[in-house]
């Protein structure tokens, strides 16, 4: 992603900080950041992985 091109507004960061760290506060900033990140979640909760069946206490247990 680049941001060449869009402005990303910090004004809800002190200017100090906007003038020593832009680069990071515009991607705390940036929403297709967000929502790249939305959808990597979504896909990961989403996905279906193969589950290995847990021991159960009473199958462990001696006979």
């Amino acid at each position: 992603m680049t941001d060449e091109d869009r402005r990303i507004s910090c004004d809800n960061y002190p200017w100090l900080v906007r003038v020593f760290n832009k680069p990071h506060h515009e991607i705390e900033n940036d929403p297709r950041v967000w929502d790249e990140i939305a959808a990597l979640i979504d896909f990961e909760l989403t996905s279906t992985r193969p589950t290995t069946q847990a021991s159960s206490p009473s199958s462990l247990a001696p006979k």
